[in-house]
């Protein structure tokens, strides 16, 4: 995962956050019965978002780090996969809350989907949970540090810039082949 894709990823984790704390869906998410879930969801998220930056780090040496970066990154589209399922559910319920007719209840109990929204989101949940816990787990195991990135400041440390342009007063030797070059142009 390059720079730009830790940034992106951290401020993806951000989008999460927002929505995990949406007054809108926490409404919803206590309907459902799945704020508990969802509030662990947050806290070890935070927790995650914390190594972000030693992670970044260490990914350059460590190929393991990287591969929990990616890991890190599917889960936390996953997650906002679901709050979107949650958010997509909550809608439809604002914008039609009469109950169903009689027929579509007769109908959903024969062809056997008559499981509510939480009941069907909460084998997700569990899965996310299991997800979750794995990457604290491989976080733990490979010693990522919270907010290592941070000098005792608090500021970041200072990235050393990079360019592919050449200065050319220090490049050195090579007088005599600019020499044969410029030659050539002006003889044309």
């Amino acid at each position: 995962m390059s720079v730009i894709g830790e940034a992106a990823l951290s401020a993806f984790f951000g989008k999460l956050f927002d929505n995990l704390t949406s007054a809108d869906l926490l409404k919803f998410f206590q309907q459902e019965k799945v704020d508990a879930d969802l509030k662990r969801w947050r806290t070890t998220l935070m927790k995650i978002h914390a190594v972000l930056d030693d992670a970044e780090e260490k990914q350059m040496t460590n190929r393991l780090v990287k591969i929990w970066l990616d890991e890190l990154e599917d889960l936390a589209y996953d997650v906002d996969d679901i709050l979107d399922e949650f958010a997509t559910e909550a809608l439809g319920r604002e914008l039609n809350p009469e109950p169903k007719s009689k027929f579509l209840k007769i109908y959903d109990a024969w062809v056997g989907s008559n499981r509510s929204f939480g009941t069907l989101m909460r084998s997700k949940i569990k899965e996310i949970d299991t997800r979750l816990q794995e990457i604290v787990t491989q976080k733990n195991n490979l010693e990522l540090r919270e907010n290592a990135g941070l000098g005792r400041t608090g500021a970041t440390r200072p990235r050393v810039p990079t360019t592919s342009l050449v200065n050319e007063g220090d490049i050195h030797g090579r007088e005599e082949d600019k020499k044969a070059i410029s030659q050539v142009v002006v003889k044309r």
